[in-house]
């Protein structure tokens, strides 16, 4: 009887272990069906790879699309799931910010903090598919493409992705600051170099008042600094402009 009930009871084990092999998308079919409802559109495509736990989506805006992979790994939520880039005509640059985003996020949701808040509860791994899809899917693509530049007020990126600046000294390049927002470099630059500077440059989005970081400049809390190298500066142009005027040029 007892040797009955357990080769019962192992029967069921190895069915519901099958069929969890077969339909990985059981631990997260919630995110699943938000990302069907809330991120996809009639525009966009999904498609879903039920025993491989593969979640393809192609999201459009405007002209600019993005694919995406993203794979439910076996032991979800306690791993990420793992994000391939396919085609797209995102400039590489913001390309490359996205995705390292997209990593940022699924690593903090299996991964503790290496200085845990002394008030935060014990850390638990959470799902992290739904997460990184509105991530490369709303706040990434759809919001960027539809970004103007702050500064000029125009369309930070072209309306034809063709004609999407890669040069990244042109005046029309996208550059991306720390806050998110969007520039053309040329704006950008000219912003960063002319007064006021006490307190630093702040970024000009409305109600952002963040502080301005970019690799291309090195910006300093010392006024008297920057102030001194925007009349050093403009003391150039103008004995240039006076050469160029005396020779008739």
């Amino acid at each position: 009887m007892l040797l009955f009930v357990f080769v019962k009871i192992l029967s069921l084990l190895l069915f519901v272990k099958q069929f969890i092999d077969d339909n990985p998308f059981i631990a997260c079919s919630d995110e699943v069906t938000y990302i069907k409802k809330e991120l996809i559109g009639e525009q966009d495509d999904l498609k879903l790879k039920q025993r491989a736990g593969v979640v393809n989506m192609t999201i459009r805006e405007c002209r600019y699309f993005l694919s995406a992979k993203l794979s439910v790994p076996d032991n979800y939520p306690s791993d990420a799931v793992r994000i391939e880039i396919g085609e797209c005509n995102v400039p590489p640059d913001l390309l490359a910010v996205f995705v390292g985003q997209a990593q940022e996020l699924a690593r903090r949701c299996v991964t503790p903090p290496i200085k845990p808040r002394p008030k935060d509860p014990p850390f638990t791994p959470s799902p992290s598919l739904q997460t990184v899809a509105c991530l490369l899917a709303n706040d990434c693509l759809r919001h960027c493409v539809k970004q103007k530049c702050h500064l000029c007020g125009k369309l930070a990126l072209p309306d034809n992705p063709k004609e999407v600046v890669l040069d990244t000294d042109a005046d029309m390049h996208v550059e991306r600051i720390y806050c998110g927002h969007l520039f053309h470099f040329k704006c950008l630059d000219s912003f960063i170099k002319t007064p006021p500077f006490k307190g630093g440059k702040i970024c000009p989005a409305p109600q952002c008042s963040k502080r301005i970081y970019h690799d291309k400049w090195v910006t300093t809390k010392n006024t008297k600094l920057a102030e001194d190298r925007w009349a050093h500066e403009e003391a150039r142009k103008r004995e240039v402009s006076e050469v160029v005027d005396f020779l008739g040029l």
